[in-house]
């Protein structure tokens, strides 16, 4: 009696299946939404550099000197593109950068007025670009990218719930050699 009842548990398959997926359901909502945080944190990426180089192109062509009220009208550029961004606390900067005795040395900036702070560009390879008396525009962009899983796998991997995402742009001057700005 008690060998047959033993067998039949054996035997019986039913249930098998809801305790499979039951097991294999969250690693595979896990995988999907960390997939999805993941295309979206990169093309968050990819519309700040396209925005930081919109920045940077559209100060290039303007006729110095230039208004902040000029340049901020480029950040209004730059702010449409990035409009169906996940990123938020979105801010804007902009640097100019004059080669004074083989130094590039930062002329003046300007930025959109979120809080935050971009960091420093990063100047390494603007010697490079430059010529004695030259300026560079240098157009950084940077945000704060929130993921779906931000609760569950940031918090404990990063100690943050948001993802900086940070690009930087640099252009030489179109009309002339020096670029100024009036008010910035």
């Amino acid at each position: 009696m008690q060998r047959a009842s033993i067998s039949r548990f054996v035997c019986v398959q039913g249930g098998v299946a809801a305790i499979e997926m039951a097991f294999i359901l969250p690693v595979l909502l896990i995988m999907l939404f960390g997939l999805i945080d993941a295309t979206t944190a990169l093309s968050d990426a990819r519309r700040l550099s396209h925005s930081a180089s919109v920045v940077a192109e559209t100060v290039t062509r303007l006729a110095t000197p230039a208004t902040a009220a000029q340049i901020d009208d480029a950040f209004e550029a730059a702010g449409l593109l990035l409009r169906n961004a996940h990123t938020q606390n979105i801010r804007i900067e902009i640097h100019n950068y004059r080669l004074v005795n083989g130094e590039s040395n930062l002329e003046w900036s300007h930025d959109n007025s979120v809080s935050g702070n971009c960091d420093d560009p990063v100047k390494s390879a603007l010697a490079d670009l430059m010529t004695q008396g030259n300026d560079v525009i240098v157009a950084v962009v940077c945000g704060e990218h929130v993921p779906i899983m931000a609760g569950l796998v940031s918090e404990p991997l990063l100690g943050n719930d948001a993802i900086l995402l940070r690009r930087q742009f640099a252009m030489r001057m179109r009309n002339s050699g020096t670029f100024n700005c009036s008010n910035c």
